[in-house]
Order: C-alpha cells, then structure tokens, then sequence
C-alpha cells in the first residue's frame, strides 16, 4: 500500500506543476450539484470512524471552488485504478477529469478506496496514515493544506 501511495503521490505532484490550460471547468462548476451527492453516498451507512475522517476531507471537496487558494491542473478522478505504468515503466495518471481548482481537491479519491486494505484494529490510524503518505509525496504540507484532517493525530 505504501508504495502504491509513494508513486500515487509523486504522480499527483507533477501532474499539478502542469500549468492548466484555458477554458477548463472549475472544481465547483465541474462538481457543485454532484458533490452533495457523493457527501451522502460516502457518509451514508459507514462506521464512525470512516464517517470522521471522510468528513473533513469533504469539506474542502465541497469548497474547493470558493477555497481561495492557488488553482492547479487536477486530474479530477484521481485513484489507485487511474495510476499505471506505461510500457516504459514510467508511471501515468489516466482518464482524467480535467478541471481547475485546489490540489488538496485530488486527494480525496485516493482515500476512499481500497477501505479493505486499512488494518482492521484501527482503520482510522490506517487512513490518517494513508493521507499522511500521499501528502508528503505530492508535496503538500498536511498541516497548512488539508483543513485539519488528520491534523495533531
């Protein structure tokens, strides 16, 4: 899992210093309406400790186009099904969503998949772990740019 996230993440940090081009939708054009419905779908039936994590990674999902922050190239359907090696051996994003907006934005889909894959003892140290590598390996800094998740845990 944690080289899957080391390669996720580096993958992610260059795909963001990629100057995005004109005309592509902002993150809250690209996906106002439908946020709210995947804050229900993710939130709806799991156990606490998925509800708690998820819960602030979905505001700043949710507030991605009003955050004011400097917008990036995002993938916009970033996960682990979306990163391959190409016949080179680099490794690519594919299928991408193209939008502007926050690159924090892009994280979230890495972490809520692959749930099966977390220790079962404590899932939530698990995810907190998860985002703790993807950060670091995107270039991000968890404690200025996450909106507390996972934050003095």
């Amino acid at each position: 899992m944690r080289e899957a996230l080391e390669v996720a993440g580096n993958v992610l940090r260059l795909l963001h210093a990629v100057p995005p081009p004109g005309g592509l939708p902002r993150v809250a054009e690209e996906w106002g309406a439908a946020a709210e419905g995947i804050d229900r779908a993710l939130t709806t039936g799991r156990p606490r400790w998925q509800t708690s994590i998820l819960e602030p990674a979905m505001r700043t999902y949710l507030g991605a186009g009003s955050v004011a922050c400097a917008s990036v190239l995002l993938h916009g359907d970033y996960h682990y099904a979306n990163v391959l090696a190409s016949e080179t051996g680099e490794w690519k994003a594919i299928d991408p969503k193209p939008c502007v907006g926050p690159r924090e934005y892009d994280l979230l889909p890495m972490l809520r998949n692959r749930w099966t894959e977390l220790p079962a003892d404590d899932p939530g140290r698990g995810l907190r772990d998860r985002l703790r590598i993807l950060v670091e390996f995107a270039g991000h800094d968890l404690d200025t740019s996450w909106s507390g998740a996972g934050r003095g845990r």
